[in-house]
């Protein structure tokens, strides 16, 4: 039904509209409770229109039909007070206003909409004790509001197409989401916003279940349980707060917009229990006067680069940044070497190996001049760059400097001083690939920038001091620092980097002074590693590295989510005598440089006649050595350590018969390029028993297994563990596989058995939430023992 106003249609208490009711130019009046709009297939309620004759045909499912209200044109606006509306390409839309209390909505597409862009006026949402089920798409619509209120809603089963709630409120706008609860809706739950002076309230909601809608032709991404843009008021008491939730794809919040209060980050983790969200980052402000607390240990994650990015991720303009808590990890969304694991891979798609994301600077205030400041102590910051323009006086912890970085790492980005009061203490700054500035330290107009004790190496140049102003004066001192192999392998080609370029200096008479260790040479730099040495005191250069050089870093190790990088079963089995060369490098979370060796799991399966693998460096001599010894048709798995040959490849040799295998990475060495963990040895300990402490795992099932404070391990600081995994008793054919808890089992394995078979196998997994392990079983029953061996340090 098509109905044009200006005017109210009114639809009365306890009446049923059948069919689509479509209003233009006018309002649709609802508020006397207890009406039902469905569709004329549907015979439950209020006359039987349908043919009884075919009674499979007059039982319309989700989204068909042709039920629901659609209101639009001037004035619209509608009211549903108590109302039911199911089976239709939409609920309750209106292209203005909207109100609905104590209404039920199901088998739509999409639940309830409201505003347009394109209305004038005020456009309001109001929607109060609601349920929304099952629908195609999102189940609460709004756009270019001012004002929208939504509050103790239940919505569940948003489909593939949608969200739980998509809520936008425009220039001087108000919205308050609380007290709603969505669960298993296909993308976020949540999903709110307004352009900048919106007031935004989002308090006390409560998102399980969602976010695990896979995307086609692509690897898997979960969506966050919340999204929310715009202006913001974080932490306790605040107006966004209080929202909880799990066992959603990211059981976090993705934040994007200008932050009004001082609030402290929050990591997130995920987990099958209720807890309060962390954060995620999108593009985040601090102006004056809020300051950022970065507990211990915090991983802050800001989105990967995307095409047309040009803000940096985190602006800190007027606010303050305080990580003087040590240990914080910055880095971009893709990382899934630390904090939650935001990519999986699926066939024919991977997820990334190399990203970035836009990186932090630190500016004043465009509006009040008031200079942003931040101190960093034992940071990481990965992937992304660190510019600092302020020329802050002070910082946390710091009187005399705006910028204070001590004992950190920068890897694959860049740091751009370009004002004063900036030190660098005690770093690492490594791997910058390169771009328009090729050197990982730039200094322009830097007045009085001081870099001590750290190392400048491995990166496409290393230092370059400039001037914008023939008359500025800029200068930097380094002192017991470490500065080499920062260019092209000699001889370097025309106007390659160097490890110090001061060329651009306008004098002379502005001297970098460089009391350092040059690459072990007591001389000083040698012609090639310092452009224009005439602007550059080196006169007294050390003989040996600083006592305060960072420790050695070749050799540590940083542990993965199991990742599967080769599967023979999809290709073609391995032949007598023949060799395959195995992409380590830049696949299932190993970086594409930086790395000596991996840890893998290696599985020979379906074998033609008894044989054993060999797995040794690409482009090296077969050894007489083996890693793998099997008969005909066994499966058997085995851990291996392996140094990466040429193009960052193992090879993997068979001795006799054909055979498949695969190859799943746990982890990866670093060649002294990026700091990872240490190994520490226990003394074997059992921390996991299923026949005395449990039932069997069963078919499809994980079990949590506590590994810190178990064992002899500590309680705190450490990132992965060694245990020997066994299966025994197992009641059919089937595979154990340990991965980080809180994270999805991957597609990888860590033991192959038989049924009644007594399997064991050596497993180096990386811990997840709550400094636990888990173990899930494929198929059947099956105990599960482990027993801890050792350990590495976080």
């Amino acid at each position: 039904m098509e109905v044009r106003g200006p005017g109210t249609v009114t639809i009365p208490a306890q009446s049923v509209v059948k069919g689509p009711l479509a209003v233009m130019d006018g309002t649709v009046d609802a508020s006397a409770p207890g009406s039902v709009f469905t569709s004329p297939l549907d015979n439950s309620v209020g006359v039987a229109l349908c043919p009884v004759t075919t009674p499979s045909f007059c039982n319309p499912g989700p989204n068909q039909g042709g039920g629901g209200v659609a209101i639009s044109g001037t004035g619209a606006s509608g009211t549903f007070v108590d109302a039911t509306v199911r089976f239709g390409d939409l609920g309750f839309a209106s292209s203005g206003s909207l109100f609905v209390s104590g209404s039920t909505i199901s088998d739509v597409g999409v639940g309830l909409s409201a505003g347009s862009g394109g209305v004038r006026g005020a456009t309001d949402l109001h929607v109060d004790g609601t349920h929304i089920t099952r629908t195609t798409g999102t189940a609460i619509a709004g756009a270019n509001l001012t004002h929208a209120t939504v509050s103790n809603v239940q919505i569940s089963q948003a489909g593939q197409s949608g969200f739980g709630m998509d809520v936008w409120v425009g220039d001087g706008g108000q919205l308050s989401v609380t007290g709603v609860s969505v669960d298993a809706a296909a993308n976020a739950g949540i999903i709110v916003g307004g352009v900048p002076g919106a007031t935004l309230v989002v308090q006390g909601n409560h998102v399980t279940n969602s976010g695990h809608a896979p995307q086609p032709n692509q690897p898997f991404r979960p969506s966050p349980a919340m999204i929310v843009r715009g202006d913001l008021a974080l932490g306790p008491g605040a107006q966004v707060t209080g929202n909880t939730g799990s066992g959603n794809g990211l059981d976090a919040i993705e934040l994007s917009g200008t932050v009004s209060t001082s609030f402290t980050w929050v990591s997130p983790t995920n987990s099958a229990s209720d807890h309060a969200f962390g954060y995620l980052g999108d593009s985040l402000t601090l102006p004056p006067g809020v300051v950022m607390t970065v507990p211990k240990n915090s991983v802050l994650k800001f989105h990967s680069i995307a095409a047309g990015d040009i803000a940096p991720s985190l602006v800190v303009s007027g606010g303050t940044v305080d990580a003087s808590a040590g240990g914080s990890i910055w880095t971009a969304w893709d990382d899934q070497s630390a904090g939650l694991v935001t990519c999986f891979d699926v066939p024919t798609y991977a997820c990334a190996t190399t990203f970035s994301w836009m990186g932090i600077t630190i500016s004043a205030d465009s509006a009040t001049g008031i200079k942003g400041n931040a101190r960093f102590v034992g940071a990481a910051i990965r992937h992304g760059d660190l510019e600092y323009t302020s020329g802050a006086a002070s910082t946390t912890g710091d009187s005399t400097h705006g910028l204070a970085v001590d004992d950190s790492t920068f890897d694959g980005g860049r740091v751009t001083v370009r004002s004063t009061g900036a030190r660098i203490d005690g770093s690492r700054i490594t791997g910058h690939p390169g771009d328009f500035v090729d050197y990982a330290v730039a200094i322009n107009d830097g007045v009085g920038a001081t870099m001590t004790c750290d190392t400048i190496t491995k990166n496409s140049g290393g230092i370059v001091i400039f001037s914008d102003s023939p008359a500025a004066s800029t200068a930097l001192t380094i002192t017991g620092s470490n500065i080499f192999d920062n260019r092209e392998p000699p001889p370097p080609a025309p106007n390659a980097p160097h490890d110090l370029d001061a060329s651009e200096l306008s004098s002379p008479s502005i001297p970098v002074a460089a009391r350092s260790n040059w690459w072990g040479q007591p001389g000083g730099p040698v012609p090639g590693q310092v452009n224009n040495a005439a602007y550059v005191d080196a006169s007294s250069p050390l003989d040996a590295p600083s006592d305060c050089a960072p420790p050695i870093l070749q050799g540590t190790f940083i542990p993965l989510p199991p990742a599967r990088i080769i599967d023979t079963r999809t290709i073609h089995p391995l032949g007598p005598g023949a060799t395959w060369d195995v992409q380590a490098a830049g696949q299932g979370g190993v970086p594409s440089t930086g790395v000596s060796a991996v840890v893998v799991n290696i599985t020979a399966t379906d074998p033609t006649a008894g044989s054993y693998l060999t797995v040794f460096p690409t482009g090296t001599a077969k050894p007489v050595a083996s890693n793998l010894n099997f008969g005909p048709g066994q499966t058997i798995p085995n851990l291996v350590v392996v140094k990466l040959g040429t193009g960052g490849k193992f090879s993997v040799y068979n001795a006799q018969g054909y055979t498949d295998f695969i190859a799943d990475v746990v982890g990866w060495y670093s060649d002294g390029t990026t700091a990872g963990a240490r190994y520490t040895a226990a003394t074997p300990t059992r921390i996991l028993d299923t026949r005395s402490s449990h039932n069997p795992v069963g078919p499809d099932s994980s079990i949590d297994v506590q590994a810190t404070g178990q064992g002899g391990l500590p309680s705190s600081g450490v990132s992965a563990v060694v245990v020997n995994i066994t299966a025994t008793e197992p009641t059919a054919g089937s595979y154990l596989t340990a991965f980080p808890t809180g994270t999805r089992p991957p597609l990888a394995s860590n033991l192959n058995f038989g049924p009644g078979q007594t399997i064991p196998n050596l497993v180096v997994v990386k811990l997840g939430t709550g400094g636990k392990f888990s173990v899930y079983n494929a198929q059947g029953n099956s105990h599960v023992i482990a027993d801890v061996v050792g350990w590495y340090g976080a």
